[in-house]
């Protein structure tokens, strides 16, 4: 709880140090059907030690709509990334102001939780192109960075990405699907798997019991 509050009061100072590393907004392409879905990974890159982040992206919403990663939630959720740890990650904001044309993501680890460094991706944007979409940028307005000891690092930041949008263009392929997700429905399946097995070795034995008896 500790590390919690110290990144709270974080991402609400002002002050920040520059350090080593890049921010960046990707995309497998940026020339999208109209009326079709695509994808935005904000990625970081050779970062040093961080516990948390607070993200602000500016998109235009006349051209744009942000598409809901969890519809357990009552506000418009991001998709969590794969660079901090998600088992161990306490959400302070993660909504989507369409009035205010915004997109807010304030997360950070708990303990036991490690701080990360490297590279990974940070959270990934799913947005759907109005039928007369014609173009339109996505930016970052805000990247900042916490330490696990209080200080807030900001990085050198990619800070646009410009669409174009047509009904001739390809509509993009959805990303990979999420390690995790698929190691857990193979693992689901292996045990469904066992217990069928099991099943039906009891019935044979009990049938070659039931002919013994016979």
């Amino acid at each position: 709880m500790q590390y919690l509050i110290t990144a709270i009061f974080c991402f609400l100072s002002t002050a920040a140090l520059a350090g080593e590393g890049r921010v960046t907004l990707e995309t497998p392409s940026q020339q999208v059907k109209t009326g079709s879905q695509f994808y935005i990974d904000i990625n970081v890159h050779d970062v040093p030690e961080i516990y948390g982040v607070h993200l602000v992206l500016k998109y235009d919403p006349a051209q744009l709509k942000v598409l809901d990663q969890d519809k357990k939630m009552p506000e418009i959720q991001l998709e969590h990334g794969n660079f901090l740890d998600e088992d161990r990650l306490f959400v302070l904001k993660n909504a989507v102001s369409v009035q205010g044309n915004t997109i807010d993501y304030i997360v950070s680890q708990m303990a036991p939780a490690n701080s990360v460094s490297g590279s990974g991706r940070v959270a990934r944007v799913f947005f759907e192109a109005h039928s007369n979409a014609t173009k339109s940028d996505v930016t970052i307005e805000k990247a900042d960075f916490g330490t696990r000891d209080g200080q807030s690092l900001t990085f050198t930041t990619d800070s646009t990405l410009s669409f174009a949008f047509d009904s001739a263009y390809d509509i993009v392929k959805p990303p990979p699907a999420n390690h995790n997700n698929v190691m857990l429905l193979a693992g689901i399946l292996i045990i469904m798997l066992l217990i069928s097995l099991t099943a039906l070795l009891r019935r044979k034995r009990d049938e070659l019991t039931s002919a013994e008896k016979a």
